[in-house]
C-alpha cells in the first residue's frame, strides 16, 4: 500500500485479513467434520468491522492499462454514428428529391389535363 494511506485504512485491512484467515479456520473445521460456527462468525464480525473502517477510502485511479482498447472502441463507435448518420441524410435528401420528383410529374400531370380539358 501507500505510505499516504491513512492508519484507519491500514487498520481495516488488517481486520480483513484477520477476518479471511478465521474463515478459513472455519473452512478447515468444516472438512475435518468437526465444524465449529464460531470461527464463521468471528469471520463475518472482524470483516464488517474491516469493511467499516475502509468503506471510506477512495478509489485508487486509473493505472492505464487498456487504454487503448477504450479508444479503439469510442473510434469503432464514432466511425459507425457517422456511418449511420451519412445514411440518414442520404436517405432524406433521396426522399426529398423523389417527392420533389413526383409534385413534378404530378404537378405536369394536372396542367397537361387543364389544358386537354375544353373549358
Amino acid at each position: 500500500m501507500d505510505s499516504e494511506d491513512p492508519l484507519i485504512f491500514r487498520v481495516g485491512m488488517f481486520f480483513y485479513v484477520i477476518g479471511g484467515g478465521a474463515f478459513v479456520l472455519f473452512v478447515a473445521s468444516d472438512l475435518a467434520e468437526q465444524t465449529d460456527f464460531d470461527y464463521l462468525f468471528v469471520a463475518i464480525v472482524i470483516i464488517g468491522i474491516g469493511w467499516a473502517f475502509r468503506r471510506g477510502m477512495t478509489p485508487p485511479p486509473s493505472a492505464g492499462r487498456f487504454a487503448w482498447l477504450k479508444t479503439k472502441i469510442e473510434s469503432a463507435r464514432k466511425k459507425k454514428e457517422t456511418k449511420i448518420e451519412a445514411k440518414e441524410k442520404i436517405t432524406c435528401q433521396n426522399l426529398f428529391h423523389s417527392s420533389r420528383q413526383f409534385l413534378n410529374t404530378s404537378t405536369m400531370a394536372m396542367w397537361s389535363m387543364q389544358q386537354a380539358s375544353p373549358t
